[in-house]
């Protein structure tokens, strides 16, 4: 088993709660990436990449994380936290902090 995830991202134009709940309607799991001295990234990620990473990958702890962006652009990092829904138990919110390259 790889110790990379690769996952396909959105950049988020709009935050909050009507936003995020925008993405959920689209199929996308609201995700923000921060670290301290490095400016906060919002983004989505497919919700049905993340369900197969936890299911059938065993999960996102202790993996670094591959975001391939729309435009091209990649980015490494690893989750922090994951917000679930409290009656279905699935992913709300992601968060992520950025990877040394």
């Amino acid at each position: 088993m790889s110790d990379i995830i690769s996952l396909k991202a959105v950049k988020r134009e709009n935050f909050g709660t009507g936003a995020a709940r925008e993405a959920r309607r689209n199929n996308l799991i609201p995700a923000v990436s921060y670290a301290k001295d490095v400016e906060t990234e919002h983004f989505s990620v497919y919700f049905n990449e993340v369900i197969r990473v936890i299911n059938v990958d065993n999960g996102f702890r202790g993996r670094t994380v591959k975001l391939s962006f729309e435009d091209g652009a990649e980015k490494s990092v690893r989750l922090i936290d994951v917000q679930l829904h409290p009656v279905k138990d699935t992913p709300l919110h992601l968060d992520f902090t950025p990877v040394a390259a």
